[in-house]
């Protein structure tokens, strides 16, 4: 076995341990002999075997440690030394197991990352053993471990005073050296082991090292000759040392060899296929050789290979600036879609190219791709926050989409950036008006109007906050104060049609048709392309239609009617068409001051009852004042008459006389319209009484006068509902004291039971028909689509009679008739066509009614008879009908 020759001495072992199989030392010196023949794992079971026959020998015990430990089983060295520290013996090698069982424990807790958890015991051996070599050298390594290079420096050092030709100690200062950038003093420590003489593989790493790190240090010099001479050195010695290749390469690029360099490079990843610092080189060698398709390959390998992404990551942003560079190409010549998609494939590598997305972004803004634009522009200042251009794009494309909110905030991350900047300057004048077009936009109205009267003040000259405080002023039914904000504007830009034509508009809404029109002989006097110029002609019409012009409107519809005799047990169906001409002169003398008179024939056809009616309204109106504040006074005569039957049925004549304005009140409960909380808002008052002449000529002609007081309220409510309330007291007397009609012919049954023709006189009361009425009527419209609009009607009736009627007098019964209508009628009003509108309407009544519809008699001889026959608006009785046709302004 001292002769190295462990197979004999095998032989010998296994002879004795055959005659004596519990002899320990056998064991041991052949768990030696299988170490020697590197054996390792059957040299442990002899080692082991050993010890355990022989648990007080120190030498077997101490022995197979080292061997666990050389071999890195650290847990089961340190089981063997504590295994021989709690056996009892009294070797004096004990100390030695107690301090290798320390060193050990220390060597377990770096190997599981607790390094520092490590020095706290190899420091409290230094305190026993302070220039113990094995202490030394552990505490040195933790050290480096720790990356803490000065400290472990100080350590090998001692270390290497105590035995300069130690080769492991050298080694270790060669390496603390290199990393700290000593190059020729890590050399020095290469050397030593070098000059050792010693063959083995630490004096082959060393020679490779020193080698290596003689080509670093001629390619820092730009020698790459002296370079390539050391470095070809290192592939002699270690052919498969990729650091050497690539250095190689590095210096052979220097020297124009290109084809040397490439094939060094590609002998790195033949090697190596993951050394990810030599594909990046090799890909921009290709870049640099116009060789693109190779270099994006070398850069797509590191992506799709790069686990950690820390190669990746510079690979993708390689990646990045090739196709920046086609896309910067393509926009050069004028392929924009083919640089947009370049600048993405280039944003897919690396999304914080903030050039790419720039460039990207203005396309998109040319091209009115606002929503595209956004995106680049916000990953522009996500990536490089101070960039101001970019927050000044963002705003714009904000403003574009509408988002003011965001607009304004980014105008005020651009002051606070660089107010005094060209960019800062502009932003502080933009930020104020959007702010408040973001707060108009947020419906706070009110906030908005403020800030537009505060820029206005401030600016004077701010012609676009004029213009946007006349229009939310105009929504809000401030007419007067937006027709003074679109004319500070007309000032200070007086071809601004648009403003022009909001002027106009507003005009009219509070009835100076003479201004308005002017307004919009403007605009057309302007000719050209201005755009506003057909709407102006089509309101121009309208207007000077309403100051000194006719205006028609032509209406045919269907209706289908349920119980057209007002009674549920016995309804009679009908269908009936009406045809309605409206023919209306309008004069205005001045803007508030104008008359008007108006036609209105209307023939209604009963197609299964065989009847008709033609109504004719002849009306005279004055109006004095403004829609906002205004009297108004009417005159009409209404007549009807049948064509069928060649009858007349009955006139009419009313004079009426009004009140109409505009005040800011509460709105309805509930029903506040977004951004007016807490406000009041524009409401329309009208107020009308009227007198009217009534004259049937029916079976029962009667002559009556009716007397009204209505009052209206309307408001524009949240959800774009539009809402009017109102309310009419009726009050109608009779004139005629007494009507009597003679029927001839009529059938008389007398006491006995004979029937008889005569004649016969019929008296009618027309205090039968006196009452006083409350009608109440909700009405509520909304916009539903374009062209579309629906609305509700609920109008519910009271009428209270005046007196006793006759009949029930006659039957010896004192009570008053009442009734009560109520009405539902949703509808709906499409124009598809211009001044052509379709209308579609439903309508429910219920009627509740004191007394039933019928004649009442009372006999006061075989002639005379007096009756009370009820109005057919009486009784109680459903009713429903569908109403369908157009309606045409020309």
């Amino acid at each position: 076995l001292r002769k190295s020759d462990s197979s004999a001495a095998l032989e010998m072992f296994d002879k004795v341990l055959l005659l004596s199989p519990d002899h320990a030392e056998a064991y041991f010196r052949s768990g030696q002999a299988y170490i020697l023949q590197k054996n390792i794992e059957k040299g442990i079971d002899y080692l082991v075997k050993s010890t355990r026959l022989s648990p007080q020998e120190m030498t077997y015990s101490l022995y197979l440690s080292r061997v666990y430990e050389r071999t890195g089983k650290l847990i089961e060295a340190k089981n063997e030394y504590q295994r021989i520290i709690e056996s009892g013996t009294k070797d004096p090698r004990l100390k030695e197991a107690e301090k290798l069982l320390a060193l050990t424990s220390g060597r377990l807790l770096v190997k599981n990352g607790e390094p520092n958890a490590a020095l706290l015991i190899f420091n409290g051996l230094l305190l026993e053993h302070p220039d113990d070599p094995a202490v030394l050298f552990y505490i040195g390594n933790t050290y480096i471990t720790l990356n803490r290079a000065e400290e472990a420096e100080r350590i090998f050092a001692k270390l290497y005073f105590q035995n300069p030709k130690n080769p492991t100690v050298n080694m270790r200062l060669a390496t603390i050296y290199n990393a700290t950038k000593r190059p020729r003093r890590a050399q020095k420590h290469l050397k030593m082991i070098m000059d050792l003489g010693v063959n083995n593989q630490l004096t082959k790493t060393a020679t490779v090292q020193y080698y290596v790190i003689e080509g670093r240090i001629h390619l820092a010099a730009k020698d790459w000759k002296g370079a390539l001479a050391a470095l070809h050195k290192v592939i002699a010695l270690n052919p498969r040392r990729t650091e050497a290749y690539f250095n190689i390469a590095m210096a052979n690029l220097q020297l124009g060899r290109l084809e040397q360099a490439e094939e060094a490079f590609l002998k790195v990843l033949k090697i190596n296929p993951n050394d990810f610092s030599t594909r990046l080189n090799l890909g921009q060698y290709y870049i640099d050789t116009g060789k693109i398709e190779k270099a994006k390959a070398q850069y797509q390998y590191i992506i799709d290979n790069d686990k950690t992404n820390r190669w990746g990551k510079q690979a993708r942003i390689r990646m990045n600036v090739i196709y920046t560079a086609v896309a910067d190409k393509a926009l050069e010549s004028g392929k924009i879609a083919e640089s947009l998609l370049e600048y993405e494939k280039a944003l897919d590598y690396y999304s914080a190219n903030t050039k790419a997305s720039f460039t990207r972004g203005l396309i998109f803004i040319q091209q009115k791709k606002y929503a595209e634009a956004r995106k680049e522009f916000e990953s522009v200042v996500r990536h490089r926050p101070n960039n101001v251009r970019a927050r000044i794009n963002l705003a714009n494309v904000y403003e574009q989409l509408n988002i003011l909110s965001k607009a304004a905030e980014q105008y005020e991350m651009i002051m606070q950036i660089d107010k005094d900047s060209r960019e800062g300057k502009f932003a502080r004048s933009k930020w104020k008006i959007t702010k408040a077009r973001a707060l108009w936009s947020e419906k706070k109205l009110a906030e908005a109007e403020t800030l537009f009267k505060e820029i206005t003040q401030e600016q004077p000259d701010h012609f676009q906050a004029f213009a946007f405080l006349g229009v939310l002023q105009a929504s809000r039914g401030k007419l007067r104060e937006a027709a003074s904000s679109y004319h500070r504007v007309l000032e200070l830009r007086p071809t601004n049609y648009a403003v022009k034509m909001l002027l106009g508009k507003a005009f009219e809404r509070l009835g100076m048709d003479s201004l308005a029109a002017n307004e919009y002989r403007g605009i057309i006097f302007a000719g050209g392309k201005v755009p506003q110029i057909p709407e102006a002609k089509r309101r121009l019409a309208a207007v000077e239609s309403r100051l000194s012009g006719f205006s028609n409107t032509l209406s045919y519809q269907f209706v289908y009617d349920s119980n057209l005799n007002l009674d549920d047990e016995n309804p009679i169906e009908e269908i009936r068409s009406d045809l309605a001409l409206s023919f209306i002169y309008a004069l205005k003398t001045r803007d508030d001051l104008s008359f008007r008179i108006s036609w209105s024939p209307t023939y209604s056809s009963y197609h299964i009852g065989q009847n008709d009616f033609l109504r004719s309204v002849l009306r005279s109106n004055i109006i004095l004042g403004a829609p906002d504040n205004n009297w108004n006074a009417s005159v009409s005569r209404q007549d009807q008459n049948s064509l069928v039957n060649d009858t007349r049925l009955s006139e009419a004549t009313s004079v009426s006389l009004g009140r109409g304005m505009k005040i800011f009140t509460y709105p309805l409960p509930g029903m506040t319209p977004i951004g007016y909380e807490g406000e009041k808002i524009a409401t329309s008052i009208n107020v009308n009484s009227s007198l009217r002449y009534i004259q049937s000529f029916s079976a029962s002609p009667i002559e009556s006068m009716t007397g009204s007081l209505s009052v209206s309220m309307s408001q524009a409510l949240r959800w774009g509902i539009s809402a009017t309330l109102s309310y009419a007291l009726t009050v109608r007397r009779n004139i005629n004291q007494e009507i009597r009609t003679t029927q001839t012919n009529v059938p008389v049954t007398d006491a006995g039971g004979l029937e008889t023709v005569n004649t016969r006189v019929i008296t009618y009361d027309p205090k039968d028909y006196e009452y006083n009425s409350h009608a109440l009527n909700i009405n509520i419209s909304r916009g539903l689509a374009p062209g579309l609009r629906g609305s509700f009607l609920f109008s519910g009736n009271f009428s209270g009679y005046t007196n006793v009627d006759s009949g029930a007098f006659a039957r010896g019964e004192n009570s008053k008739r009442t009734n009560l209508s109520l009405n539902f009628s949703p509808s709906l009003s499409y124009e598809f066509f211009k001044n052509l509108r379709f209308v579609l309407s439903g309508t429910l009544q219920k009627n509740f009614s004191s007394l039933p519809v019928g004649l009442s008699t009372r006999r006061l001889n075989e002639e005379d008879v007096i009756a009370s026959f009820q109005s057919t608006s009486l009784g109680k009785y459903t009713r429903y009908s569908v109403e369908g046709g157009f309606v045409m302004n020309f």
